[in-house]
């Protein structure tokens, strides 16, 4: 009995979570579509509503009359205004923190340069910092904090196992916050930037459709992320597709990381895009935005009709593309959405890097588009991840059987 008591116990919790993640990705949202995305009765929807409710979790959303005169579908929300998350983007190019309710609005934002050669214990030291300036004022509750990362987590989410061009190795990012902002029960989630940046592109996507989406960064190194499926609870279904060290190409220069030479990031980082455009001429500015400047000033050359700038930015699409199908075949989805130097330079190049991938028979259905957040995804994705350890955390706290 006890084992099935436990089992039902547990079922339960999955269903809140589950209910909740839709409301999250899909809201406002009304009970009878809710229940048609979980498979769940109206009146399981019904009672968990009134669970999260409760909980000061979401709210019914202002409803107005119709023109029918019909009555108005009863819509159900985040609830504004009484939690925060926090989403810390650590890249190797630049670090940002983005502060947002469970609604999803704005409340606070910093980025800036990263501190050259700083461990992790100094950099969260300082990242906790910024967060306790950004959030002084608030009146909200911390809900909890995300961390996109370059570089590997833990398996329990908590930590990163490690991040080469950071040099990080074996960091419990969860104790290191907990300790720098005094609070015990903190909830941390720690992914991989890329993935990040997939769980805010898959908003705009029908929950059955989560699947078919990948995300590729472009930055110093390159990433590739899937959302997570919602219908599994967290952090089980997460997981990393590690790519900027896969064999790719023929270059003269090895990686600074791998040694190979040819590997992804060697052929299609940052590092290796300025290479590509050292005639034009173009100066690193040491801003936290360089790599958005950098791409502007190409695609300036480019559409201003410099032929050499016209010839770089095709062998680059075309190197994209191929990286693109080989991501497509293997990872069987069909919209690919580009973070990085690769958005940067616009609806033009994501345009002619599409072309590419279409002319393969193979992947003649993708798309490619720009990530409709730009390059916050990253930021509010680990925001969302955030919150949503920490609200499953307090309903397992406030849960009364």
């Amino acid at each position: 009995m006890l084992s099935k008591a436990l089992r039902h116990q547990e079922m339960r919790g999955h269903n809140v979570q589950f209910v909740l993640a839709l409301i999250q990705y899909h809201g406002p949202i009304s009970r009878p579509h809710l229940a048609q995305l979980s498979g769940l009765t109206k009146a399981s929807i019904t009672r968990i509503v009134r669970v999260l409710s409760d909980n000061g979790l979401v709210e019914q959303a202002p409803t107005f009359a119709m023109d029918t005169g019909g009555r108005p579908a009863e819509l159900i929300r985040m609830r504004p205004g009484k939690f925060f998350s926090v989403g810390v983007d650590l890249r190797i190019d630049r670090w940002a923190i983005l502060v947002r309710d469970l609604s999803g609005q704005e409340l606070a934002r910093d980025r800036f340069l990263p501190e050259a050669n700083a461990g992790a214990p100094a950099v969260l030291k300082g990242i906790a910092g910024v967060i306790k300036r950004l959030t002084a004022n608030l009146p909200h509750e911390l809900m909890g904090i995300g961390v996109a990362v370059g570089g590997t987590p833990r398996p329990d989410h908590r930590g990163l196992l490690r991040s080469h061009y950071l040099e990080w190795r074996n960091v419990d990012v969860q104790a290191i916050l907990r300790e720098e902002l005094q609070s015990p029960d903190l909830q941390c989630f720690v992914h991989d930037v890329a993935s990040c940046a997939a769980e805010a592109n898959a908003t705009i996507l029908p929950n059955e459709d989560r699947s078919e989406l990948l995300h590729l960064q472009c930055g110093i190194g390159l990433g590739a992320g899937e959302p997570s499926p919602l219908h599994v609870s967290i952090p089980d279904a997460f997981k990393t597709n590690y790519i900027g060290h896969l064999p790719f190409g023929a270059i003269e220069e090895p990686c600074q990381v791998c040694g190979w030479k040819g590997c992804v990031d060697s052929v299609l980082g940052f590092h290796a895009l300025v290479k590509r455009t050292e005639q034009l001429g173009i100066t690193v500015r040491e801003t936290p935005d360089f790599i958005i400047e950098y791409c502007q000033e190409l695609v300036a050359r480019w559409e201003a009709g410099d032929k050499l700038a016209e010839e770089i930015i095709g062998d680059l699409a075309l190197d994209l593309a191929k990286l693109i199908v080989l991501l497509i075949m293997s990872k069987e989805v069909s919209v690919i959405t580009l973070g990085g130097w690769s958005s940067h330079l616009g609806d033009r190049f994501v345009t002619l890097v599409e072309d590419i991938v279409r002319s393969n028979r193979l992947s003649s259905h993708a798309k490619v588009e720009v990530s409709q957040s730009g390059d916050d995804a990253s930021a509010i994705g680990a925001a969302m991840l955030g919150a949503m350890v920490g609200i499953t955390a307090r309903l397992v706290k406030n849960d009364p059987e």
